[in-house]
C-alpha cells in the first residue's frame, strides 16, 4: 500500500476535533509556504499522545495554549504521521 493511499484510510483516534485555523504565509520569492495550524479538539479518554496525519509536513515546534509550553513530538515520515506527547495532568488539590 502506498504511503498517500494509507493516509487516507479512517483511523482510530481517541478525540473529537472541534476547530482548525490554518494562518498561512507564502515568501513570493521561494514559492515556500509557512503556516501556523490551530487545532482544537476535545480528548474522548486520557492520552498519553496525540497523533495527526502529517505527509509530507516539516514540523518545527507544537505549542500548547494557552501558556505556550513547547511540546515534545516526533514525525514518522514512513507512516505520514506527527505524534505529540500530552503533558501529564497537574494533580488537583483535592
Amino acid at each position: 500500500m502506498s504511503l498517500s493511499h494509507a493516509a487516507f484510510l479512517p483511523k482510530n483516534r481517541p478525540y473529537d476535533v472541534r476547530h482548525y485555523h490554518i494562518n498561512v504565509k507564502l515568501d513570493v520569492s521561494t514559492g515556500r509556504f509557512d503556516n501556523v495550524v490551530t487545532i482544537r479538539l476535545i480528548p474522548s479518554e486520557r492520552l498519553d499522545a496525540i497523533e495527526l496525519d502529517a505527509v509530507g509536513l516539516t514540523i518545527k515546534k507544537i505549542l500548547r495554549r494557552p501558556k505556550g509550553e513547547t511540546l515534545p513530538f516526533r514525525v514518522d515520515e514512513e507512516k505520514g504521521t506527527l505524534t505529540i506527547q500530552c503533558p501529564t495532568p497537574e494533580p488537583s488539590g483535592d
